[in-house]
C-alpha cells in the first residue's frame, strides 16, 4: 500500500475512501466519474460525470465557491440487495 500511497501524491491514481476502512484505488487518468455504493453488498458502481454538471454548475452558483476535482459519492441499496429484501412498490 506504501506504493499506492506515492502512486495518489504523484497523481497517478485516484483513492476514494468509502468509509469503515473501504477504499478503492483506479488510475488517475481515466475519465472523470462518481460513484454509487451499496451499503448492503458492497457493490460500488461508476456513474459518469456528465450526469452531474447539471448539479454541480448549481452548486457553484449557489455557494458562489468553484468547485475542485470533485468526485461524490452515493449510499444506498442495489438492485439485487433491493430484490432480496422487499418487493418494490407497485406505481398507483
Amino acid at each position: 500500500y506504501r506504493a499506492l500511497d506515492v502512486f495518489v501524491e504523484d497523481g497517478l491514481v485516484r483513492r476514494t475512501d468509502f468509509g469503515d476502512g473501504r477504499a478503492l484505488y483506479e488510475i488517475a487518468a481515466e475519465h472523470r466519474h462518481h460513484h454509487v455504493v451499496c451499503t448492503a453488498c458492497g457493490a460500488v458502481v461508476h456513474v459518469h460525470d456528465d450526469v452531474l454538471q447539471d448539479a454541480l454548475r448549481r452548486v457553484e452558483r449557489e455557494s458562489h465557491f468553484v468547485l475542485a476535482d470533485t468526485e461524490v459519492t452515493f449510499y444506498g441499496i442495489c438492485a439485487a440487495c433491493r430484490g432480496r429484501r422487499d418487493p418494490e412498490p407497485a406505481d398507483s
